[in-house]
């Protein structure tokens, strides 16, 4: 049976269920693919469901729609890629699912988070790939020649497949400790 409680009682609970540090993280990334899943669902609502939505939208203000789905996009990705980053990256501590492998014990579920992990920078990886050569830095062999060198496709059912992997990771130690899951997919304002 679902369950609505407010974002303190959510961090509570982890910090209560896994410990301080391991909680406190847990709620954090909770927190952040959350908001990507509602961020998502806020572009398939402009840009992905309803044609006549568009052409509104194309007939009002092309330019600056585009630049939003463009944005949106930019981000969606973005945050998609932020999640497989490294635990530290130049003495910056950074918010991350490889930082949860650092506080699971070994008799605790460390080896289905880390296949969990494997599975979603494989899934996201496209996105990984956009971050470094077109939106965080600009590759100049794929502006010059982006033929040559082209990114990997980047689509909705991409992101899709990402969002899916990432809420499987999270949800893998969601249910080792709090014995319930995250249905991130059906959020809602």
């Amino acid at each position: 049976m679902a369950t609505n409680r407010n974002e303190d009682d959510i961090r509570k609970a982890k910090i209560a269920a896994m410990g301080t540090e391991l909680g406190a993280l847990h709620f954090l990334l909770w927190h952040d693919l959350t908001w990507l899943h509602f961020e998502w669902e806020q572009f398939v609502a402009l840009f992905g469901e309803d044609a006549t939505r568009i052409d509104v939208m194309n007939s009002t203000a092309p330019r600056f729609f585009w630049s939003l789905e463009r944005v949106l996009w930019q981000d969606i990705l973005l945050a998609l890629s932020r999640l497989a980053d490294p635990v530290a990256t130049s003495g910056q501590q950074n918010l991350t699912f490889r930082r949860l492998l650092t506080l699971l014990p070994g008799n605790g579920p460390r080896d289905a988070t880390a296949k969990a992990l494997d599975e979603f920078e494989r899934r996201a990886g496209f996105a990984r790939e956009w971050r470094h050569a077109f939106f965080a830095h600009r590759a100049l062999d794929h502006a010059a020649e982006p033929d040559a060198h082209p990114l990997p496709h980047a689509s909705r059912a991409n992101v899709i497949a990402a969002l899916e992997a990432a809420a499987d990771l999270m949800n893998v130690v969601e249910l080792h400790y709090e014995q319930s899951t995250t249905g991130y997919a059906q959020v809602s304002d």
